[in-house]
């Protein structure tokens, strides 16, 4: 997945004609920061990946190379994070307990993200929302204006 979205990253700030450093700078995020994107180094977290994304009018899906679909968007100010989580929970009728046990995750570490103690890595957003058969922009309660 880090491969996916360091190209994906590389891929979209040649099409806008940008370098790390200038993106950094549209979108307030450290130019060292987005060199280690781009490297593989490291995955962001939440704020910065939606920071990224609105910025180029993409879905998380497509910045984390989980689709081909580039459909330039505006998207809303995204909810707090445990909101998302706990509606998603109560629509696919699904316990933290049930989560926990078919995801192998800790109790405390899903009830944190219950609770808005914590955010989880983009690596278990990714598998979060695989489990759940929704998009990242779902999970996170991510919607398009359009």
């Amino acid at each position: 997945m880090l491969d996916n979205f360091s190209e994906t990253l590389s891929e979209l700030i040649l099409m806008h004609n940008l370098d790390a450093s200038k993106l950094g700078k549209q979108i307030s995020i450290d130019r060292s920061t987005i060199t280690k994107y781009l490297s593989k180094r490291s995955y962001p977290e939440l704020s910065y990946a939606i920071k990224i994304a609105d910025y180029f009018g993409c879905s998380l899906d497509y910045l984390f190379g989980l689709t081909n679909d580039y459909k330039k968007k505006t998207y809303l100010p995204c909810p707090p994070f445990y909101q998302s989580f706990q509606e998603l929970l109560k629509s696919r009728k699904c316990t933290r307990y049930r989560l926990c046990k078919d995801m192998e995750f800790y109790d405390q570490v899903v009830d944190d993200w219950y609770n808005n103690k914590h955010i989880p890595t983009m690596d278990k957003l990714i598998k979060i929302a695989d489990y759940f058969g929704c998009t990242l922009d779902e999970l996170v309660g991510r919607k398009s204006v359009d």
